[in-house]
């Protein structure tokens, strides 16, 4: 090999290595890492609700799909909830996401995004814990059940593989505040940051209240970004007033 040939030689490797630095540092293309969503039961009774009554069921349920990410990107699964004082506003809220969700779409994957961002949902809590996460990572699926307040024989709880891990609360400045209201609620919006509150002001509508949730599994890239999946649609409950 001539002197010339070894020199072409060195100054190509150098130039190749060059352009391998250049394009994983400075090419700006971020990675995507792609979260499963939590699942949902076949035979899922999902809670409805009317304009002015509950269906037969009040209690959401799912099964945390973490088994799909054992590589630490998942951190946990998370429930967002928003309360609504306008029955219609709910229904077409809902039906927005539910339908940007849709898997066959090209940006479902922007679902929990526009969900926390516009639609202003926030995420539900509970009274035991103050982790980022409702549902924290094991690696393992588990079933989930929530329901938002008492009924009759039914308690206000979080369950987590049939075991009691709290009970739900509303997610504003810090309190911890029940999923009831009393008579003519004294809304305050810097305060109640998790209410759409518009429509009519006479008395039967001050005293309607109505919640929907949606549940999304969680993580953190190297940069601790958030990253999140599909979301899941859950159901919507009336919520009680006390007199």
């Amino acid at each position: 090999m001539n002197k010339a040939h070894f020199k072409k030689k060195i100054v190509f490797t150098l130039i190749l290595v060059v352009c391998l630095i250049l394009f994983n540092s400075g090419c700006g293309l971020d990675v995507v890492y792609v979260l499963e969503e939590p699942k949902l039961a076949n035979d899922y009774n999902m809670p409805e609700c009317t304009e002015n009554n509950n269906g037969e069921n009040i209690v959401f349920s799912f099964t945390t799909n973490e088994s799909a990410r054992p590589d630490g990107v998942m951190k946990g699964t998370n429930v967002y909830y928003r309360i609504f004082k306008n029955y219609t506003e709910m229904q077409n809220c809902v039906d927005y996401l539910v339908n940007l969700s849709d898997p066959t779409k090209d940006n479902y994957l922007q679902s929990a995004l526009t969900m926390i961002d516009s639609k202003k949902f926030v995420r539900l809590c509970k009274n035991s814990s103050t982790s980022d996460f409702l549902i924290p990572y094991t690696g393992s699926n588990r079933t989930v059940t929530i329901c938002l307040f008492e009924l009759n024989s039914i308690q206000a709880e979080i369950k987590v593989a049939n075991s009691g891990e709290g009970v739900p609360t509303r997610n504003i400045s810090g309190e911890q505040l029940a999923f009831t209201f009393p008579e003519n609620y004294d809304y305050d919006s810097d305060v109640d940051i998790d209410i759409s509150f518009t429509g009519s002001s006479d008395s039967d509508f001050n005293n309607n209240w109505y919640a929907c949730l949606f549940a999304v599994s969680e993580g953190r890239d190297t940069s601790y970004v958030p990253q999140y999946s599909n979301i899941v649609y859950l159901g919507a409950v009336k919520l009680p007033v006390t007199y």
